[in-house]
């Protein structure tokens, strides 16, 4: 199983670098896109850096892009807002929440 998957299952919250910016994410789904073929990562980025928006909000990570990926220690129990289980950009799903 993949640090990725573990923090899923365990609602762990993750810390990681991607496109040169820190960020804190709670993994919701990992799995292949549907039309990239790509492994990706769907992820609530609640802290660390954006580029592109305002925090907290949900994200597409490129699994390929993640550098130093490490759990931060924190725990979420409640479902990041507006989830739905069956992300229908991927293809393939190794892991969700439930």
């Amino acid at each position: 199983m993949s640090l990725l998957d573990d923090a899923i299952r365990k609602r762990k919250e993750i810390i990681f670098t991607y496109n040169g910016l820190s960020r804190v994410v709670q993994p919701a789904t990992h799995g292949i896109h549907a039309s990239s073929s790509n492994e990706v990562l769907r992820g609530y980025q609640v802290g660390g850096s954006s580029s592109s928006s305002q925090l907290p909000k949900w994200k597409l990570f490129d699994v390929s892009k993640i550098q130093h990926l490490q759990e931060t220690g924190e725990t979420f129990s409640s479902n990041p807002p507006c989830y739905k289980m069956g992300d229908s950009a991927m293809k393939i799903i190794y892991a969700e929440l439930i």
